[in-house]
């Protein structure tokens, strides 16, 4: 599967690299919801995994900004703390615009289990 993985901790990013590569997932990264979207408007994903709480475009944003230009890509949203964006990620979760939060920190068996589901 044809993974973007967004997060501005670029810790993060590399950490879910390493766990989708191993099994044998393909994987790109982006830094932030605007370098997700010029990504997802040259290339096709299957999955598109995003932290909620980045600088410029945040994981709700990029979900808006996908959905709104006609991409129904499946999203996992993650987060540690949705912080102000709490109510907008329960909102998108309820409705079945994303298909999920990963709560950080996760165990690599909980983080493949939401990708595989």
């Amino acid at each position: 599967m044809k993974i973007l993985v967004v997060d501005d901790d670029a810790m993060i990013r590399k950490m879910v690299d390493r766990i989708l590569t191993r099994k044998g997932h393909h994987v790109a990264l982006a830094g932030d919801g605007k370098e997700a979207m010029r990504m997802l408007s040259d290339d096709h994903y299957h999955l598109v995994i995003s932290d909620v709480l980045m600088p410029d475009m945040d994981g709700v944003a990029l979900v808006h900004a996908l959905r709104r230009s006609g991409n129904d890509v499946p999203v996992l949203l993650m987060s540690g703390n949705c912080g102000s964006r709490a109510t907008d990620v329960e909102a998108l979760v309820a409705n079945d615009t994303v298909k999920g939060l990963i709560v950080k920190p996760f165990s690599n068996a909980d983080f493949l289990a939401a990708v595989e589901n």
